[in-house]
């Protein structure tokens, strides 16, 4: 124990409460996506069935560590979603003390200067994860406390390295280095890495097949069948741009990024014979291998992705840089890092003063017109069928039958993806619905935006539904952006089949 230990107590005393504030302030701005995990753990909690729709057996949760981990969340105190904003800040808390730890086993040094630098690396790369009410600050936080027990030579470290996986299974990628690197290593008994990993995957691989017979997620199927892209569209949602719009910003920070990498590792490998060394060259090669994978396999990089390799690029290169003094590796760690450096005070002065400053204003603030508009057509038509592009906010609201044209929580449209590029949607990012599935499924209700249905919707299908459009926005953002003359183009169109539409919606 530090004898700073008062001094660190304050510090992330302050730290939780500041974060606490930051997610509470931005609550309205989580990810529309966040919202099918709620759903789900709602089921579990109400039904006892952890499916998005209770009458389908598919595994539509990514994390069914993060599902286990909100049915325990709204068990204690119902299906509250701001405990979720709490609960995150506080695993963005914890996440910065384990790597600060992380940091001070790396340089055998133990000073509050750790605790300092870690947090202002790690809150503009979590930040957006724990605003958005997603998985990904404790799936880090879990992989942290793995890296730091192994860096003690702890067999406990594998339960960690097991559990993490179950959070986001892109982290099966640190299970297997460090399996491997420990047999070559024999840091800890190789029995014990494999009893141990097994011990943490068991509940969850108990849980997958109890409820789902697999445990690989039905979303990652999906996923790949829906989105069209090519690995420079990859490179575009995965890299934040530097000080630069359009593709020049994003690819000097890809360059910056890489440069960094190069500089970190071959500074690492003139020290590979340290074990402390190999470890955190591990940790390193571990985040430059999650994207490196996204690129080969051109995965679609949503928002809350990106820390699950920041984080361990960015706390190697900050452990090779205060142990190695390498002038370079300082100056490319400080280059490649101002953007989110920059991000994160703008996402700070939002939080203070000026909402539609938050970079994820403008999407995401749909979120809670989808909200008020599922609940409203739940009042109204509780045995309705309703189909969507979109299910996170929509269909936490609407509580019956939800048919997804993109495919996340559907399997039989899987037959109608990808869909082509111009004719039937604006571009391979977007996930629409097919005017096939419209036609097959007939659902009672459609809501969508224009650009996000099928472009071959055609008279045989609209023509049997009333249209109804709605702002994209509730007032108050509405309020908002027409203040900053931001008027949105697009309005939320919601079709009910004539034949059982009543007037008053």
């Amino acid at each position: 124990m530090k004898k700073e230990t008062p001094v660190l107590l304050s510090f992330y005393s302050v730290l939780f409460l500041a974060i606490s504030l930051l997610n509470l302030s931005l609550f309205n701005y989580a990810y529309d996506d966040a919202y099918i995990h709620f759903r789900i753990a709602e089921n579990f909690l109400v039904h006892g069935r952890p499916y998005f729709n209770l009458d389908e057996r598919l595994m539509a949760t990514s994390s069914p560590g993060w599902t286990l981990t909100l049915f325990a969340i709204f068990l204690m105190t119902g299906v509250k979603l701001k405990a979720v904003s709490i609960f995150n800040a506080a695993a963005t808390t914890l996440a910065v003390y384990i790597y600060a730890r992380v940091v001070d086993k790396a340089v055998a040094d133990s000073k509050i200067s750790h605790d300092v630098l870690v947090a202002l690396v790690l809150l503009p790369i979590l930040a957006y994860s724990s605003i958005g009410l997603m998985e990904t600050s404790f799936a880090l936080l879990l992989l942290g406390l793995g890296v730091l027990l192994y860096l003690r030579k702890d067999g406990l470290a594998f339960l960690f390295f097991g559990l993490c996986v179950f959070f986001r299974f892109e982290l099966v990628v640190f299970l297997l280095l460090f399996l491997a690197f420990n047999a070559y290593k024999k840091a800890v008994p190789v029995w014990k890495t494999g009893f141990f990993a097994s011990l943490g995957a068991a509940p969850f691989l108990a849980f997958d097949y109890a409820f789902f017979g697999t445990s690989i997620p039905h979303t990652i199927r999906a996923k790949s069948a829906v989105f069209s892209l090519n690995r420079v569209d990859v490179i575009d949602v995965g890299v934040p741009r530097f000080f630069f719009e359009g593709s020049m910003g994003v690819m000097i920070e890809f360059i910056l990024l890489v440069v960094l990498l190069y500089v970190a590792l071959r500074t690492a490998l003139k020290y590979r014979g340290d074990f402390e060394h190999g470890v955190i060259l591990l940790f390193l090669a571990g985040g430059a291998s999650v994207f490196l994978a996204y690129f080969i396999q051109k995965t679609y990089i949503f928002s809350w992705y990106p820390p699950l390799y920041y984080a361990p690029v960015f706390i190697s290169a900050l452990v090779f840089a205060m142990k190695k003094r390498a002038p370079a590796l300082i100056i490319f760690l400080l280059l490649a890092f101002l953007p989110f450096a920059a991000l994160f005070c703008v996402t700070l002065y939002a939080s203070l003063f000026d909402k539609s400053a938050y970079q994820y204003f403008s999407h995401e603030a749909r979120v809670q017109k989808y909200l008020d508009v599922g609940r409203r057509l739940y009042e109204r038509y509780p045995d309705y069928t309703l189909m969507t592009s979109e299910i996170g906010g929509l269909g936490f609201a609407f509580k019956g039958k939800i048919y997804d044209g993109a495919g996340l929580v559907s399997e039989d449209v899987l037959k109608y993806h990808p869909m082509k590029v111009p004719e039937q949607r604006p571009s391979g990012k977007f996930g629409s619905i097919p005017a096939g599935y419209a036609r097959e499924i007939r659902p009672d209700i459609i809501v969508s935006y224009d650009f996000n249905m099928d472009r071959l919707f055609t008279p045989d299908i609209l023509d049997k539904y009333v249209r109804i459009e709605e702002n994209i926005y509730m007032p108050e953002d509405m309020a908002i952006m027409r203040k900053k003359s931001l008027l949105p183009e697009n309005r939320l169109i919601v079709l009910i089949k004539k034949d059982r539409f009543t007037k008053g919606y």
